[in-house]
């Protein structure tokens, strides 16, 4: 996820900078967010209590391979992370708002 306001400023600043054609950028925001956080921010936003189970990931992970989605778990549970590595040293941005 990445704030709009990240998104269209990078955008913004892309368009303008000489060293931006061919290049690939990718807007983030300098804080990333697990999925229960967001999960709970969400429900908090809708006056509801968030359903969140926390399962071992051990027995996850278990449960997968033993309906042979072994390599489901592994994309699934793995992390990912973009960072605005490539727009800060090419282009000088970073990200001006939170998300």
């Amino acid at each position: 996820l990445v704030s709009v306001w990240n998104l269209v400023d990078l955008t913004c600043v892309a368009v303008e900078h000489p060293a931006a054609p061919g290049g690939t950028f990718f807007a983030a925001d300098d804080r990333d967010i697990s999925t229960p956080e967001l999960v709970t921010l969400m429900a908090r936003d809708m006056g509801r209590t968030p359903n969140i189970w926390a399962f071992p990931r051990w027995t996850i992970r278990a449960l997968f391979g033993a309906i042979g989605r072994g390599g489901e778990y592994v994309r699934l549970a793995g992390g990912l992370w973009v960072g605005p590595a490539p727009a800060r040293d090419t282009l000088g941005w970073s990200p001006p708002a939170c998300a």
